[in-house]
């Protein structure tokens, strides 16, 4: 591994935390099943408890509007495998749909073949992404839409960019740590960005 097991990256409070708990209620899934099999089989505006291991993927996780994914302390969505030449494909993915209001808290997601989180377009908005890793993903660790809260994440050894917002209108990133990423973070298109 080329960093620090999860949480052990930063003293600053960012990157996955072993305080963040799954929530009363949550749907738990484990290691070794179809994040997106469950996805599905719920409606949206269900909340996902990822219990601690490794996840290997091999195809972008599409949520439903409302969904919720916490990760258990030690929860890591890894793509090493997975191969695609298709720059949208990430462990989380909103392209060309109106996919709105997720949250993606406490989990390592690395060795993507593309990109971290992939939501974009001007149609999938008002994402949070908190207390997260996002390491050594071939393309961008991030890309975000608008209305975006992005915080308290880990951004590093991405191999083009560690963030894209691109538009990103509205939204806020705070208290994240950001580095050893490719050449090219940036917000482009976009008004009243923090």
């Amino acid at each position: 591994s080329r960093w620090p097991p999860p949480g052990t990256a930063s003293g600053s409070g960012v990157a996955p935390q072993s305080t963040i708990t799954c929530p009363a209620g949550a749907v738990n899934i484990f290691p070794g099943s179809s994040i997106q099999g469950f996805v599905n089989q719920y409606p949206g505006a269900t909340t996902f408890c990822l219990r601690s291991g490794v996840y290997y993927l091999t195809g972008s996780i599409t949520p439903k509007t409302g969904n919720v994914f916490v990760g258990e302390y030690g929860a890591v969505l890894d793509g090493t495998g997975w191969a695609t030449s298709d720059r949208t494909q990430a462990a989380f993915r909103g392209q060309n749909q109106d996919i709105d209001y997720v949250t993606i808290r406490n989990l390592v997601i690395r060795n993507m073949p593309q990109r971290g989180i992939h939501f974009y377009a001007y149609m999938s908005d008002h994402w949070t992404v908190e207390y997260n890793e996002l390491g050594n993903n071939k393309d961008v660790g991030i890309h975000f839409g608008p209305y975006s809260v992005i915080k308290n994440n880990y951004i590093h050894h991405n191999s083009f960019a560690g963030y894209y917002g691109d538009p990103a209108d509205y939204s806020t990133l705070e208290n994240n740590e950001i580095a050893y990423n490719g050449h090219d973070q940036k917000i482009g298109e976009s008004a009243n960005v923090t």
